[in-house]
């Protein structure tokens, strides 16, 4: 991991362009080969350092705060298919999946258990307390154990996986190219007001960005 100095020295760990007179397609090409993974970790690190910069809130005007705008939607871009592979809906909060994977025993002791858990927020006597912490803790097993919640486990490992490969897999020119999505407009815009508003010097010397 580059140092807060060598990274904002560095252009392309900035994922801002070496020069203002680069286009978009240009510096988007520049990109092709790196990962989604990849990019939204030196995003991260660039926020890192904005923070380390500015404070929490970040930079409020002015060419940091087009660079991080910029940063930004580069990453809504790249990133934008992501509920394709990790749906807002999970599959197991549906009726179907419910219904094949016996979710009203889960449900069933779920209410039970909280019902323990209510009597051990009112109990008074700690040895009470200790004899409802011990029935709650048999029923945690149980409900850990019931048809459904092994099923939605086994799915949310199904969606890591997705995702994981998602983000892992190298971008091509396509992924990179205009596909008329907002995301990429929102960027293109952004990336405009970037290369107009910030001269970006070459010489490494200079930390300008």
């Amino acid at each position: 991991m580059l140092s807060f100095k060598l990274f904002i020295e560095n252009k392309s760990e900035g994922l801002i362009p070496s020069s203002s007179d680069m286009s978009l397609e240009e510096f988007l090409e520049t990109l092709e080969g790196s990962s989604i993974r990849n990019i939204l970790d030196k995003a991260s690190y660039m926020r890192l350092y904005m923070g380390n910069m500015y404070g929490i809130g970040g930079p409020g005007e002015g060419k940091d705060a087009n660079a991080a705008a910029f940063v930004n939607k580069l990453t809504n871009f790249i990133n934008k298919d992501i509920s394709k592979h990790r749906p807002k809906e999970r599959v197991y909060e549906t009726q179907e999946f419910k219904d094949e994977h016996n979710y009203a025993e889960y449900n069933k002791l779920n209410k039970e258990r909280f019902d323990i858990f209510r009597a051990i927020v009112r109990a008074k006597d700690e040895d009470e307390k200790a004899v409802l912490r011990k029935q709650k803790s048999v029923l945690e097993d149980e409900i850990s154990n019931t048809e459904y919640a092994k099923a939605m486990r086994d799915a949310e490992k199904e969606y890591d996986r997705q995702v994981d490969l998602y983000h892992n897999t190298p971008l091509s020119k396509q992924d990179l190219s205009d596909d008329g999505s907002p995301q990429y407009r929102d960027m293109e815009q952004a990336y405009n007001k970037l290369i107009g508003k910030v001269s970006i010097e070459t010489d490494e010397d200079v930390i300008d960005v």
